[in-house]
């Protein structure tokens, strides 16, 4: 069996152009998620590319009112339990996502995905 231990972030590429939307508690909630995937986000950058994370109902309407229904997004389980900030997300973008579908990332070559492969050690 092959042993996965390569630095994923040699493979694991995300086109910062591309508009994802996470459901976190915080943006370093969001940003610590993110790392499991090997992609290092800058969240909330201006002109609306990136990474918006979201935390409230104030900012999920905003989302709304800015993104089409095409923009994927996800949910971190990071302890926010906002029913009616993930309601409205789902009403207009959709069910979520994985994380991974959601960040768009692309495998490069044999990497470690947290979501295919047990992390050991």
């Amino acid at each position: 069996m092959t042993i996965l231990m390569d630095d994923p972030t040699t493979y694991l590429v995300r086109d910062t152009e591309d508009i994802a939307i996470v459901l976190a508690g915080s943006v370093a909630g969001a940003m610590n998620a993110a790392k499991h995937y090997g992609v290092s986000i800058q969240v909330n950058m201006p002109g609306n590319v990136g990474i918006r994370v979201v935390s409230n109902i104030e900012q999920a309407n905003d989302a709304v009112a800015m993104f089409p229904q095409t923009t994927p997004w996800c949910i971190v389980v990071d302890g926010l339990t906002d029913k009616p900030t993930r309601d409205l997300l789902t009403s207009w973008f959709g069910r979520p996502q994985t994380m991974a579908k959601t960040l768009g990332v692309e495998t490069d070559g044999i990497a470690w995905h947290p979501d295919k492969y047990p992390v050991t050690g």
